[in-house]
C-alpha cells in the first residue's frame, strides 16, 4: 500500500489556493492515483478525464500546467510535480523487505509449530535450550517471590532483590547484578 504525501501546509500554499475547485480535485486525486499505481507522477490525459468524468478536464489540467504543478510529459501525458511524494523505487524496496520479513516470520513460526526451535529468538522461546538465565525470568528460572513477613506491607521484595527479580548490587543499588537499571524494570 502506498500513502500520498500532503503536508499540513498543503492548503496555505498561493499555488494550490488559485487553483479552481475542479484543479485542485483533479491534482489530488492524480496523486493519489499516481502513487497507487506507482507512475512517479506521470498521468495520460486519459486516466485524468476518468478520474473526474463529471468535471471540465481540460480546463483543469491547464490551469494546472500554468500553476507549474503539473508539466507536459508527451503529447498525451503530464508530469505532476513529484517532489513530496515517495519514489516508486522507494516503495518497490519497501514492499520487498516487507514480504521478506513476512516470509521469514512466517518459516519460523512453522518451524516452530513443528517442533524445530533452530530459528526461535531464546528470548521468547522457552525450548531453544540456549535461554541465558541473565535474561530474566523462565519456567526454569523464575522471578524469586517476596516471603511475606518481610518488608513494609504486601508485594515488598526482600532486602538485596532488585525490581527485575535478580539480586541487586550491594554498593550500587541503582543495578542489580546483570546491570538492570532499577528503574527501568520497577
Amino acid at each position: 500500500m502506498t500513502w500520498t504525501r500532503l503536508s499540513d501546509d498543503f492548503y496555505d500554499d498561493d499555488t494550490i489556493n488559485s487553483l479552481s475547485h475542479e484543479a485542485f480535485r483533479l491534482h489530488v486525486y492524480a496523486l493519489v492515483w499516481c502513487n497507487k499505481q506507482l507512475t512517479d507522477g506521470r498521468i495520460t490525459i486519459a486516466r485524468a478525464r476518468r478520474l473526474l468524468p463529471e468535471v471540465d478536464v481540460d480546463t483543469a489540467i491547464r490551469d494546472l500546467i500554468l500553476s507549474g504543478l503539473w508539466s507536459e510529459f508527451e503529447a498525451d501525458a503530464f508530469q505532476i510535480d513529484w517532489a513530496r511524494q515517495e519514489p516508486s523505487e522507494d516503495v518497490l524496496d519497501r514492499q520487498a523487505a516487507n514480504a521478506r520479513r513476512n516470509r521469514e516470520y512466517r518459516k519460523r513460526k512453522a518451524a516452530h509449530a513443528d517442533g524445530d526451535h533452530s530459528l526461535c529468538d531464546p528470548r521468547y522461546c522457552k525450548d531453544t535450550g540456549k535461554r541465558d538465565a541473565s535474561r530474566g525470568p523462565s519456567r526454569d528460572n523464575p522471578r524469586p517471590v517476596p516471603s511475606e513477613g518481610q518488608g513494609q506491607g504486601k508485594g515488598t521484595r526482600p532486602t538485596g532483590v532488585a525490581a527485575c527479580g535478580h539480586k541487586a548490587l550491594q554498593d550500587d543499588t541503582r543495578y542489580c547484578v546483570i546491570g538492570c537499571l532499577l528503574e527501568e524494570v520497577a
